[in-house]
């Protein structure tokens, strides 16, 4: 008892020597939909990490549950390992970790699946969120997003991997683009663990100032609230908790089409 305390002591001592500034508050939901049979989403709240994760099993492949929960796990022992603390010195060491962390996880997905033929197919779009001192670092691939909300504003700090998303940034860039490409399904993902990447997962830094929320969730919650909603609820909340079950409240009242999943973290 008494040498788990001391752990414990030891490895908070740690991460503020690392990773600088004081622990994060963080806190997260997670609930079914209105619509699917089971929750295929997972996430992680890991404050002494000064983390937190959310993966989405991928709607009509086989163990979207499976390949979530898989990523999260995976990416928790990796956040504990040697090669995390090495890197926590250093900014540049953990953009580098992170993203070298999430092509450890895609593997670890697509061997399990491998081996398994009722698991062929499986797959789950991932962000795992990371706070260094004052600064957010998110390494992700899918339609997980993440947000950093002020007391005036919402900024989306994440692009989304699917394939409409890519059309329209396409059409932006040359609308003359529009006349030939067709608009693909809404939901496609172009990248995503369980399948081969063609590119790195993206990565992304924001500071945070001690009034802002940073916000990691599933498409269960943005495809349902709109972002300036999204926003209000965080701000009107007595605390991040109660943030968390309101966002998923406000998902499942506008239909609760998906599983819906998020997580928050501030700093003092």
């Amino acid at each position: 008892m008494i040498q788990d305390w001391i752990r414990r002591i030891w490895a908070r001592a740690w991460a503020r020597l690392r990773l600088g500034g004081p622990l994060p508050t963080l806190a997260g939901d997670t609930d079914i939909g209105r619509k699917r049979k089971v929750n295929e989403d997972c996430f992680a709240l890991l404050p002494e990490r000064r983390a937190m994760i959310v993966a989405d099993g991928m709607g009509g492949h086989r163990a979207g549950d499976v390949a979530s929960r898989e990523a999260v796990t995976r990416m928790r022992i990796l956040l504990a390992g040697a090669e995390a603390r090495r890197a926590a010195g250093s900014e540049a060491a953990l953009e580098h970790f992170l993203i070298h962390s999430l092509h450890s996880v895609n593997r670890h997905v697509m061997a399990l699946a491998a081996a398994n033929p009722q698991r062929r197919g499986m797959g789950c779009t991932f962000i795992v969120g990371l706070l260094r001192g004052r600064t957010l670092l998110t390494c992700h691939v899918g339609d997980v997003r993440a947000y950093l909300i002020s007391k005036t504003s919402i900024c989306r700090l994440t692009r989304d991997h699917t394939y409409a998303a890519d059309y329209e940034r396409q059409v932006r860039a040359d609308p003359e683009a529009a006349k030939t490409l067709v608009r693909p399904a809404k939901n496609i993902v172009s990248r995503a663990m369980g399948f081969a990447f063609d590119e790195d997962p993206e990565l992304h830094r924001a500071p945070m100032g001690p009034d802002d929320v940073a916000l990691l969730c599933s498409d269960g919650l943005w495809n349902m609230v709109a972002d300036e909603d999204m926003a209000a609820i965080v701000r009107q909340a007595p605390d991040l908790d109660t943030a968390a079950k309101r966002l998923v409240t406000a998902a499942n009242k506008a239909g609760g089409l998906d599983n819906i999943t998020v997580t928050l973290a501030s700093l003092p």
